[in-house]
């Protein structure tokens, strides 16, 4: 009983103080927010982040249009989506920008992988051989800090 007691006061705690602490994180980056993001780092408690690979043009085009038909909760998530198509950053949001991460972090952070999700924290919260949104979101549903949110 006792045990169960003192789980419960910690989860309390910690959900109090990760609410405090996610306040305030979002407090001073709103009041500190770059004019362009060229590294994944200046994402930071903004933005969740998609990173993944296309091998072609016609690949690529399918993917947006998918991301496309899944803006609003793309959206919801706070979720920003890079691919890299050949040697070419394309910020699924905003096209071909010269703000992008580059093309060598991108690749960093993915390794071996096709898809990796970052979260608000740039830790990698989950690594994908493939682009599947439906895992993504239900990845990010099980996270702290999307509880927290709703």
């Amino acid at each position: 009983m006792n045990i169960t007691l003192t789980h419960c006061i910690r989860c309390i705690l910690f959900t109090t103080l990760a609410t405090y602490l996610y306040s305030i994180q979002i407090n001073i980056t709103r009041a500190e927010e770059p004019t362009q993001y060229t590294q994944l780092s200046d994402y930071a408690w903004k933005n969740r982040i998609v990173l993944t690979t296309s091998d072609n043009a016609t690949q690529t085009t399918h993917i947006l249009q998918r991301l496309n038909s899944l803006k609003d909760e793309i959206n919801d998530y706070q979720l920003k989506v890079f691919i890299i198509e050949n040697n070419t950053v394309i910020d699924a949001g905003n096209g071909l920008t010269k703000s992008s991460p580059s093309v060598t972090e991108i690749r960093q952070r993915l390794g071996d992988w096709h898809t990796v999700l970052i979260g608000l924290d740039t830790g990698t919260k989950q690594q994908l051989t493939d682009l599947n949104l439906e895992k993504v979101f239900l990845a990010i549903e099980r996270m702290p800090m999307r509880r927290l949110q709703n």
